[in-house]
């Protein structure tokens, strides 16, 4: 038996990015855009933060990841 998890995605900010979702038949994670408006340069080892245009109601018990592409 299989039980459905809903997971609840708002769009936030000014910047309209599609939906999560799976890219391709059998990816263990969605793919999520950066909400950006003009292109961000990162020196190397550098960090930043990137909106993703989107807040996310993860059910208790569960957990979100965000990771660079693996490409």
């Amino acid at each position: 038996m299989t039980s459905e998890v809903v997971v609840r995605f708002c769009r936030v900010g000014s910047v309209q990015v599609p939906p999560p979702r799976f890219q391709t038949v059998g990816a263990a994670g969605m793919d999520l855009c950066a909400a950006l408006a003009e292109p961000v340069r990162l020196v190397p080892l550098g960090r930043r933060q990137i909106p993703t245009g989107w807040k996310v109601a993860i059910p208790a018990g569960y957990e979100g990841q965000v990771r660079p592409r693996s490409g």
